[in-house]
This record gives structure tokens, C-alpha cells and sequence, in this order.
């Protein structure tokens, strides 16, 4: 059954969340079943999207972390998404230029990158090791880090820690439970679970 036009704004408002239905009940001090629907539609827009301020980004950015046990290619995607919001850019000043440079991937490599390596959790699991080691590859290959004597610390830490980890698992490894052997797409590497 078609929503005829009359009946399209009630059930166009009844789709929002209660939250922004009070607010436009607020604003626009009306029937909301006697408004154009192209109206109903520019209040929600306006009432819905709030813009924050580029600082309000940069600073959400900067307090970004990865989750014990995430993948590292899902974090990278959330920090350069948020990174896209916060308008590291600049325009060419030449003349006949229009060249617009991005610097967000510089300021997710200097910042964001380094505080996550000397951050990242003591992995305590498989999960742990894995999410470590996945971390560690995708930067090694894709950022030229200057490995401090901490950072050189803190890989090694848990390198023993992860060894120490494998231990245990082939000390609680059981033969009769099924074991999957499979590719983890890398040049060289096979990956078990």
C-alpha cells in the first residue's frame, strides 16, 4: 500500500528517533501532518546533523586507541576516517595552482602511529600475540619509524611475552581437537586456528 502524499510527513516524522521528534516538535511549533514534506525533511537536516569543530576532531583523533584484540587494518581505517574530518589540508598559494595537499597520513604516521606502538597493550592471549604482530608488520612496512630505545624495549617485552604465550598453547594443545591450517595472506607466513 503507497503512502499518499498527506500521510507522508506523519510517517516521515514517526520514523525519526524519539530524541529528534521532541526537538522538531520544539522548533517548529506546528503540525507536523499539515507541512510539505520537502520542509519536514530541511527542519530534520537541520535539527539532525550537528557539525563539530575542526579542534572537537583533532582532539577525538588524538585520543583514538586500538582495542586489545582488534585487527590493526580496521583501526588504521578508523584513524584515517577520523583523520578526514579533521581538514589537514592546504591549498597551492601559486598562481594557476589548485593542487590540494592532504597531511593527514603525516599526522597519523608521526602522532598516532608512535604513540600506538609504545601504548599498545601487553598482549596476555593468542588474541593478543596476533593483533601485536598484525600491528607490527602493517607499520613496519608502510611507515619509516625511528625505533627509539623504548620502542625497542617494549617489542622485545613482547616478543618474550608472546613466546611464553606459545608455550602455554602447546602445552594445552589437544591432538583430537580439530585444527584448521590456513594462508593469514602474507608472502610467507601460514596461520593456524
Amino acid at each position: 500500500m503507497p503512502i499518499t502524499d498527506n500521510v507522508l510527513p506523519t510517517a516521515l516524522f514517526y520514523c525519526c528517533d524519539t530524541n529528534l521528534r521532541t526537538d522538531i516538535m520544539r522548533d517548529l511549533q506546528g503540525d507536523v501532518a499539515s507541512m510539505i514534506e520537502t520542509d519536514l525533511l530541511k527542519a530534520i537536516k537541520r535539527l539532525a546533523v550537528k557539525e563539530e569543530s575542526t579542534l572537537v576532531q583533532r582532539i577525538k583523533l588524538q585520543r583514538m586507541t586500538q582495542s586489545p584484540g582488534s585487527n590493526i587494518r580496521t583501526f588504521l581505517a578508523s584513524l584515517r576516517g577520523q583523520a578526514s574530518l579533521c581538514q589537514y589540508i592546504a591549498t597551492c598559494k601559486e598562481l594557476g595552482c589548485n593542487h590540494i595537499f592532504d597531511y593527514s597520513d603525516e599526522i597519523i604516521k608521526d602522532n598516532l602511529v608512535r604513540d600506538a606502538i609504545s601504548n599498545f597493550p601487553t598482549p596476555t592471549d593468542i588474541t593478543g600475540s596476533k593483533a601485536w604482530f598484525d600491528f607490527w608488520c602493517s607499520i613496519e612496512t608502510t611507515h619509516n619509524i625511528l625505533l627509539t630505545n623504548e620502542l625497542d624495549n617494549v617489542f622485545h617485552k613482547s616478543k618474550e611475552i608472546i613466546i611464553q604465550e606459545m608455550k602455554e598453547g602447546v602445552r594445552l594443545f589437544d591432538p583430537a581437537r580439530m585444527t584448521c591450517l590456513a594462508t593469514d595472506w602474507s608472502v610467507d607466513d601460514v596461520g593456524f586456528y
